[in-house]
């Protein structure tokens, strides 16, 4: 484990009986600062509550390629492992398939790479990983991270723009000190993001129901129609008079 010129070990399914899968894996992450892509699958792998692998992972190394599916990661890591995602943005491909999650671990992992409780929560999420074998609504990626970022985006605001509450979440998560000449920036950002949408192959999301894409033309009506328009309209006024 410490040739630190090796940048891909392979050893899915070659552990078990008086071989440790998890000891295996720490040994690797311990002397990995060359490696960029491990498969561990198949392994058995246990960590009874120990962080080595989410420490590894927060520390942003130069991993890109993660292949743990077919273990027993349970929900205690994947909240670990969401954690250190939050500070990662180097890492590609995570693959959990077949591990002993249940929806306590998976929504700790869907909201670091998509927490939509707020639109700077989803800007400041993971855009780098995807996600493998945790449900069709995270087998979502684009080689260019600001592209997965700009589709989350949007993808939020058209299901908001579905519920018709777009304007009473940006009087609630913009300050309030926000200069209403940047709104046209705002408007022009939105139709921005409208763009992605075209990078990612939506149908890969399968069945996923929170997928609604709205016009951007129809969030920019709902908007002007709603947010900020009474200052706007003094603005103009003010600009007007003068």
């Amino acid at each position: 484990a410490r040739n630190r010129s090796v940048g891909f070990v392979g050893m899915g399914g070659t552990c078990g009986g008086d071989t440790d899968g998890y000891r295996v894996l720490c040994a690797l992450l311990d002397g990995a600062s060359g490696l960029t892509r491990l498969s561990m699958y198949n392994n058995g792998i246990r960590t009874g509550g120990d962080a080595s692998l989410p420490d590894f992972l927060a520390a942003n190394p130069g991993m890109v390629h993660l292949d743990l599916s077919g273990n027993n990661f349970n929900d205690g890591d994947a909240l670990l492992i969401a954690a250190a995602l939050r500070t990662n943005d180097t890492l590609k491909y995570l693959d959990l398939d077949g591990n002993d999650l249940t929806t306590e671990g998976l929504n700790a992992l869907e909201c670091a790479i998509r927490d939509e409780t707020s639109l700077n929560a989803l800007s400041d999420s993971n855009h780098s990983c995807r996600i493998i074998g945790v449900g069709e609504s995270f087998d979502m990626w684009h080689e260019d991270e600001d592209v997965n970022r700009g589709f989350k985006i949007y993808n939020l605001l058209s299901k908001r723009h579905a519920a018709g509450n777009n304007s009473r979440h940006f009087e609630r998560e913009i300050p309030s000190e926000f200069d209403v000449r940047l709104v046209p920036f705002v408007l022009a950002a939105i139709d921005q993001y409208s763009h992605c949408k075209r990078e990612i192959d939506i149908c890969s999301l399968g069945g996923d129901d929170s997928v609604h894409v709205a016009s951007p033309l129809s969030i920019m009506m709902e908007l002007t129609k709603g947010w900020k328009l009474p200052e706007i309209i003094d603005q103009s006024s003010r600009s007007q008079a003068l």
